[in-house]
């Protein structure tokens, strides 16, 4: 797998890897200072996403548009070009969409709409957000109800019975 070289011997190849270009490092006809990092997160076949020998690449940023789209495809050209093979690493299918916040107001046209449970808008940072729980919370509260158990709370899978 050309992304994932062996790390040492006999030591298997890693499953993933995060690569992040920073502000202003890549090529653009943007103002260095307007262009936001890219990140790209490369799965090998290891994850079971792809084909033996394939690997998967999701790649974000949080410039919109037509500039956004231009940025992850120089950010997954500029990381596929690194990659020391011949033949270089062919892109076999690549989708994009985009994001866009909402204020979660928005109406609801279905014959059901009382029975349609919003969670709360999240962020959008790269970081995960641990407020996005209490949204979840709120959620699966209204389909349990009171008598619905501990939110969050699983069983040790560690835990072993005597009589196995």
């Amino acid at each position: 797998m050309p992304l994932f070289p062996p790390i040492a011997d006999e030591a298997p190849p890693p499953a993933s890897a995060v690569v992040v270009f920073p502000s202003g490092s890549l090529p653009s006809n943007t103002v260095a200072a307007e262009i936001p990092p890219v990140h790209i997160y490369v799965h090998s076949s290891d994850t079971g996403e792809c084909p033996a020998g394939q690997s998967v690449l999701y790649a974000s940023t949080s410039l919109p548009g037509k500039g956004g789209a231009a940025l992850l495809e120089t950010a997954v050209d500029t990381l596929l070009a690194t990659v020391d093979v011949s033949p270089q690493p062919a892109i076999l299918w690549s989708v994009q969409y985009q994001q866009q916040q909402s204020s979660g107001s928005e109406a609801f046209s279905g014959n059901n709409s009382d029975q349609v449970l919003r969670f709360d808008t999240p962020s959008f940072d790269l970081a995960f957000d641990d407020s996005v729980f209490d949204s979840v919370k709120a959620v699966w509260q209204k389909i349990v109800g009171d008598e619905g158990g501990d939110f969050l709370v699983f069983a040790d899978r560690e835990a072993y019975d005597d009589d196995e």
